[in-house]
C-alpha cells in the first residue's frame, strides 16, 4: 500500500508559514491579532496530527522487491542444463535471474518530515491560542527557537547525506524555517518596523519554497498512485 502523505505536510506548513508572515507584519501590532488564530490553528492541526502519525507508524521505508519468478521456458532451460552429462559436447549455461535494483531506503523521511511536522504544529496552535486569548508570544518563541535549532539540524545532515531528490532546495528551506524560529524571539520582544518587515519577508520566503516542494510533489504523486491498485 502506498502511504506517503508528505505532499500533505508540505502544503500545510507552506500555509502556516503564510500565515506567520502575515501575523509578523500585520497582526503583532494590531488591536485585533484574533483574526489570524483560526488559520494558524488550522495548519496546526494538520501538522500536528499528521506529524504525529508518521512518527509513531513510520510510513515510509525500504520495502525489497521480492525476486521476479523465471518464465517457464527459463527454468526448463536451467534444469535441463544441469542434468545433462558433463563428457558430452558444451552445453549453453543457464540464463541468469534478473537482477532486481532495491528500492531506496526512505525511512530518513519519518524523522526529518514527521518530527519536525509534530513541533511545528504544536507551535502553529500554542501560537493561535495565545493570539485569541490575546496572551504575551514570548513563550511561543522559545518553543520556536528549539524548533529552528532542529530545523537547521536537519537541514544541513540532509545536505551532508545527500538525502531527498533535491538535497539542496530541501537543506535551503530547512534553514530559513530554522532561521524564522530563531528570530521569533526577537522580533515578539521588540516588535520594530524593520524586524517585523525582515521576519514576515524571512517567513514568506520558507512558505514559497515550501509550498512549491509540495506543489512539485503532487504534480509527481498524482502520477505515480494512478499505478497503484
Amino acid at each position: 500500500m502506498w502511504n506517503d502523505y508528505i505532499t500533505l505536510l508540505l502544503v500545510s506548513a507552506s500555509a502556516g508559514l503564510l500565515v506567520l508572515a502575515a501575523y509578523f507584519y500585520w497582526g503583532l501590532n494590531s488591536p485585533r491579532p484574533q483574526v489570524f488564530a483560526p488559520a494558524l490553528a488550522g495548519a496546526g492541526l494538520v501538522s500536528l496530527v499528521l506529524g504525529l502519525c508518521m512518527v509513531l507508524t513510520w510510513p515510509l521505508g525500504t520495502h525489497p522487491t521480492p525476486p521476479k519468478p523465471a518464465p517457464l521456458a527459463e527454468a526448463t532451460t536451467a534444469i535441463s542444463a544441469t542434468s545433462m552429462p558433463t563428457t558430452g559436447p558444451a552445453t549453453m549455461p543457464a540464463p541468469k535471474a534478473t537482477e532486481e535494483k532495491p528500492q531506496t531506503n526512505a525511512a530518513f523521511a519519518n524523522v526529518c518530515f514527521g518530527e519536525p511536522s509534530v513541533l511545528f504544529g504544536a507551535i502553529l496552535l500554542a501560537s493561535a491560542l495565545s493570539v485569541a486569548r490575546r496572551w504575551p508570544m514570548h513563550g511561543v518563541a522559545l518553543l520556536g527557537l528549539v524548533g529552528g535549532l532542529v530545523d537547521i539540524v536537519i537541514g544541513v545532515r540532509i545536505y551532508n547525506a545527500w538525502l531527498t531528490q533535491t538535497p539542496e532546495v530541501t537543506c535551503v528551506g530547512f534553514v530559513l524555517t530554522g532561521l524564522l524560529g530563531i528570530l521569533a524571539l526577537p522580533t515578539v520582544a521588540n516588535p520594530t518596523k524593520v524586524l517585523r518587515t525582515f521576519t514576515a519577508i524571512l517567513t514568506l520566503l520558507a512558505a514559497v519554497l515550501w509550498g512549491g516542494i509540495g506543489l512539485a510533489s503532487y504534480w509527481v504523486h498524482v502520477a505515480g498512485a494512478a499505478g497503484i491498485k
